[in-house]
């Protein structure tokens, strides 16, 4: 019974029309029992999919939770999981953590039997991480679940693309060539293909193309787009993998309405297809979440946003380059990460890079110390792999010292000449060639032991058989627009040293990767994590790896890591807090000296802090069964109101405000008050921290408060007095239909954050940004808003069968909302994140309750 409700399901059909096609076949009441256990537990299947806590995932509300999981009927990805079992050797563990991320990112998808969707989706994986082996998965599970065209977009040079494929045909196409259709091959880019609709419309047979992303590739695949079919389109779902979407994707005219090129294209694609889910892959999500989430053509990823694990064996900029404290941190992070970077002094930078871009030409790098050393280090390291077993494996050196293509050209032969004066040095037994190999040896393995990651140590003598084999010995390669050559990782055992640039800076895999010797200057973080080539795996090497750079490419390494920590954290905590990417966007901390990405593709970025100026956090959840917790915070909002002693002063409608409360007396209520243990990125904690540092940075900043108790004309009143002000009217807030605790989404309606200025006056269509401008230009307003909300315990839903259910609390609840004005010279780090303004804090059920005719602003 599982198979044919699976089969259905796989041709469109959600659980509950499969369940009842399948009713109307069997009617004996043995088969009725079988079908009400497979629903059951396809039901509980999908449960599962959607409880999963990693990777963290933040995804939009309003969606179908359609996603079983694999099943043991499915045919591409049991096929592809056992070939990473048998064929890769990849161990259970890393096979399982593949398998749910990437069931993840598929259950996140829209359900593909729906009539229209346009899903937008974010992958964010680490640089060189293994984010080709999760799309690859999720292709599989797409291609079970019924989606039928997979389209993926591979970067913009033909190397990356040729990369691509040939995984790409590895592990999917070849495991099971007759229901695999590919539009491209190894050496074959899209064309001007005729599009079969039979082949389209075989559910037995499924689509791949992997497509350069320029101009005139995307150019023909729209134009075969536009010539289907249209009632074929309908019927057909499609997947498109934007593979390093943040490069070329991203609108990056500075113009909404007049896009760049490659963004132009990818918009009207995806407006043509009726069925289609655009996934975007990327290390480096900065472009991407800064996107305008309102401008519903682009590609900000309002569906999802999922943030992939960092695997224990990887190697990334954390792990190599330590970072800051973050202050949600459990335990201080290593400081230093581990001793592999080496440090090139400038005046070797100097003379390895071209003086001018006038003197590109004519500029041939000389073989500095710390060049020689590095290049010392890699022929040993390379024989050191030999001496654990690992001959058979590539090994890699990697020279990035400029972006200009004829250095590297120019420096091929001074690096022959180098390599080929020490190899035979070794041959002929050299002794002070010999002394200088066994120093570095020596110093090298004393200062990052080979026990600390769990490999035996190796004596210089061990590597000697393997010094003297010529085939141990680099060739030298460059790889770039200019040079025929190109970097052959087909034939095993390959000993390379590769001179390169832009090609070698973005999703090139260089195998085998042992030694970098990075000097490339970059302005902006994506492009700079981007040239990380030596992120990644290294099984059996792992003491080995060594980085040559400046100091200060270190400390901006190590930065980026600190940025790259606090952007996972804060997606961990707004899954927890249930929130969408429409409501909360990513925050960036800002690197002195760097650019985020492209100033053009930053159109849609604001200026915001990691504190909370100028915000207005407010509590959306509640343990609405907890009487004691709930009494225990209508208590705290009691107390507070008893030591005010200041008079009430005029507010909107049927709300009490006072002005002129110290600042000791919030903090005071903060500590005793308890917010639902989702709330943690504006946490008591959090809060009181800002308060106290603002007032120590610069006094009298958040020194004098308002306390406003938010009341609604004709509401019902409390149970209980709320301290001085007794009995009040509450607000009614009913709660959402999915979660064991009561969210209400939104506790706060716009017209709040002007509660205490009853005189002004604003347009009825004015948004938060506006209300809060408003705010900020009365003097005696400048001072912070604590807003209480007594939300009556039986707030009815507005309709019984829509998303919302009644309240139902054990005790009338007390919100909490803070409106922090935004000081001349907030002490903060420096963020940006995307405008959405227009999107955040929506206002709840009865947004007009407080600007009704007799209290509306204006």
């Amino acid at each position: 019974m599982m198979d044919v409700l699976g089969a259905k399901m796989k041709r469109g059909a959600t659980l509950e029309v499969a369940a009842a096609e399948a009713a109307q076949h069997f009617g004996d009441p043995v088969t009725k029992v079988a079908l009400n256990e497979a629903v059951t537990r396809i039901r509980k299947s999908i449960s599962e999919i959607e409880r999963l806590r990693h990777p963290t995932t933040l995804r939009k509300r309003e969606r179908i939770a359609w996603y079983p999981g694999p099943q043991d009927t499915d045919t591409y990805w049991p096929a592809l999981r056992a070939y990473l079992r048998d064929e890769k050797k990849r161990s259970e563990s890393v096979i399982r953590s593949i398998d749910e991320s990437s069931s993840k990112v598929v259950a996140s998808l829209d359900f593909p039997g729906g009539a229209r969707f346009k899903t937008r989706g974010l992958v964010v994986g680490y640089v060189q991480s293994g984010k080709t082996a999760n799309f690859t998965a999720v292709i599989s599970k797409a291609a079970d679940a019924g989606f039928r065209v997979f389209l993926v977009l591979s970067g913009l040079t033909n190397s990356l693309r040729k990369q691509t494929q040939e995984r790409l045909n590895e592990e999917l196409v070849k495991l099971q060539p007759s229901h695999w259709l590919t539009w491209t091959d190894l050496e074959r880019d899209f064309g001007d293909y005729t599009l079969s609709i039979d082949a389209l419309l075989n559910n037995e047979q499924r689509h791949l193309a992997v497509i350069k992303k320029n101009g005139p590739r995307l150019r023909r695949l729209r134009r075969m787009i536009s010539n289907a079919n249209p009632q074929t389109l309908a019927q057909c779902p499609i997947m498109i993998i934007d593979d390093e979407c943040d490069q070329a994707s991203v609108n990056a005219s500075g113009k909404q309405d007049r896009p760049s090129a490659i963004n132009e294209l990818l918009r009207s694609l995806l407006d043509k297809l009726p069925r289609v889910a655009y996934v975007g892959y990327t290390a480096t999500p900065y472009a991407n979440v800064l996107i305008d989430p309102t401008y519903l053509k682009d590609l900000y990823p309002r569906d999802f946003i999922v943030a992939l694990p960092r695997p224990s064996a990887y190697f990334g900029a954390e792990r190599l380059f330590g970072r800051d404290l973050l202050d949600a941190d459990p335990v201080p992070p290593e400081e230093g990460g581990l001793n592999m970077i080496r440090r090139v002094p400038d005046s070797d930078a100097t003379s390895l890079r071209p003086p001018s871009r006038e003197a590109r030409g004519e500029f041939v790098l000389g073989v500095t110390p710390t060049l020689a050393t590095a290049i010392r280090y890699f022929v040993l390291a390379t024989a050191a792999k030999c001496v654990r077993g690992l001959a058979g494996e590539h090994s890699s050196m990697l020279i990035h010292t400029t972006a200009y293509a004829q250095p590297h050209l120019n420096a091929r032969p001074v690096l022959e000449r180098f390599v080929a004066g020490v190899h035979a040095a070794v041959l002929q037994n050299d002794q002070a060639e010999l002394q200088l190999l066994r120093d570095l040896w020596a110093n090298e393995t004393a200062l990052l032991p080979a026990s600390l990651l769990g490999q035996t140590q190796i004596f210089f003598d061990e590597l000697m058989p393997h010094l003297r084999d010529d085939a141990n010995w680099p060739t030298v390669v460059v790889e770039n627009s200019a040079s025929d050559e190109r970097l052959d990782f087909s034939v095993p055992a390959r000993r390379y040293i590769v001179v390169g640039g832009n090609v070698l800076a973005r999703g090139l895999t260089i195998d085998g990767l042992v030694v970098s010797f990075f000097l490339r200057t970059a302005g902006q973080y994506d492009t700079l994590m981007q040239m990380g080539r030596w992120f990644g795996y290294r099984s059996g090497y792992e003491d080995l790896p060594r980085i040559w750079m400046t100091d200060e490419m270190a400390g901006y390494f190590k930065d980026m890591a600190t940025v790259e920590a606090e952007i996972r954290y804060d997606i961990e905590v707004y899954e927890r807090d249930g929130l969408t990417p429409e409501e909360f966007a990513i925050r960036i901390r800002r690197i002195p000296d760097l650019a985020i990405t492209a100033r053009n593709k930053m159109l849609d970025a604001v200026e915001c802090e990691v504190t909370f100026a100028g915000e207005h956090p407010q509590t959306r959840r509640f343990l609405h069964k907890d009487r004691e917790w709930l009494a225990r915070n209508w208590s705290a909002a009691s107390t507070l109101m008893d030591r005010i002693q200041t008079p009430p002063i005029p507010a909107r409608g049927a709300s009490t405000a006072f002005g002129g409360v110290r600042f000791v007396e919030i903090i005071r209520f903060l500590r005793e008050y308890q917010m639902h243990p989702s709330h943690q990125h504006f946490s008591p904690e959090r809060l009181v921290d800002y308060i106290k540092r603002q007032n120590e940075a610069k006094p009298d900043s958040l020194t004098d408060w308002t306390v406003a108790v938010i009341g609604v004309k004709g509401g019902e009143l409390s149970e209980f007095p709320l301290g001085r002000v007794g009995r009040v009217p509450m607000v009614s807030r009913a709660k959402l239909r999915y979660g064991s605790d009561a969210d209400i989404k939104a506790l706060m309606s716009k017209g709040d954050v002007l509660v205490d200025l009853p005189e002004v006056s604003a347009a009825g269509g004015a948004g938060w940004k506006e209300l809060k401008d408003l705010r900020n230009q009365v003097t005696s307003a400048k001072r912070p808003l604590l807003l209480l909300y007594p939300i009556y315990r039986q707030s009815p839903a507005e309709s019984p069968d829509g998303d919302r259910l009644d309240m139902d609390a054990e005790h009338d609840i007390l919100g909490i909302g803070i409106v922090f004005p935004r000081p001349e010279s907030p002490v903060v780090m420096g963020y940006v994140r995307a405008r959405i303004d227009t999107l955040q804090d929506e206002d709840p059920e009865y947004p007009e309750e407080h600007l009704r005719d007799d209290d509306a602003p204006g």
